[in-house]
């Protein structure tokens, strides 16, 4: 069984480049080799657990502190209460899947119970994945307020199975989608008709213009060969219309 053992801790040094072996190592030796050991009771032994599962496990732990921060799975639980929201451009069924990976890593992370200096007896072990009616609330609060209203709407509970939010929510994401549509269809009919009608009024008006020139050009072509010979007003009537 050691022997087994120390194989699996090999293929788990192996799996690490140069610059964390080093850290590793130190872990395992830690784990394997330390005499005087507390285990998450508060139960003290003076016996080295050796190359068991439960060392590889510690030494596991104690390696993810060394990387990463000591709160990471607080730090992580925060971030998909508050800080995810979920874009369109992402479908729901792969946002969902993420959620769902996310809320796995939360196993493999440190918290404040890993740190000696800080943790007592008391102190409760927060790297546990959240359930799914817990995970569907947090899924849920990630939509826009609209999606969530709507929901409520349809349902009235809280959620309880990812499966059927995942459902409801892709209902919710259609009809809202087809509303958002017609609206913009019948917006785009308003102002399709708003330019038509601005451009015949500009048409009308440009019409308008054009004869005025004409009447103008018109009467600025009048003379009378009598008037301007004999006196008179020879631009207000043709040679023919004369009465002289």
């Amino acid at each position: 069984m050691e022997a087994t053992m120390k194989e699996v801790f090999a293929l788990y040094e192996l799996l690490l480049s140069e610059g964390l072996r080093k850290h590793w190592v130190h872990c395992v030796s830690k784990a394997c080799y330390e005499t005087k050991w507390m285990d998450d009771n508060g139960v003290s032994h003076g016996t080295p657990r050796g190359y068991t599962w439960s060392s590889l496990a510690m030494a596991s732990r104690n390696w993810l502190r060394s990387i990463f921060l000591q709160n990471a799975e607080e730090l992580q639980c925060n971030y998909m209460l508050f800080y995810i929201l979920r874009s369109p451009r992402m479908t729901i069924v792969i946002f969902f899947a993420r959620m769902e990976q996310l809320n796995s890593y939360l196993t493999f992370l440190p918290c404040d119970k890993d740190c000696p200096s800080i943790s007592t007896v008391a102190t409760e072990r927060m790297n546990v994945r959240s359930n799914e009616y817990k995970l569907a609330g947090i899924v849920l609060n990630c939509f826009p307020k609209r999606y969530e209203d709507q929901y409520y709407l349809n349902s009235g509970t809280v959620p309880e199975q990812l499966d059927l939010l995942r459902n409801k929510m892709t209902q919710i994401e259609r009809v809202l989608d087809s509303a958002q549509k017609r609206a913009l269809t019948v917006a785009n009919s308003k102002d399709k008709e708003k330019a038509a009608s601005s451009k015949k009024r500009a048409s009308n008006e440009q019409s308008g213009k054009t004869n005025k020139k004409l009447k103008l050009t018109a009467r600025q072509q009048r003379h009378c060969e009598l008037c301007a010979k004999y006196g008179g007003t020879e631009r207000t009537h043709n040679t023919g219309d004369c009465r002289k």
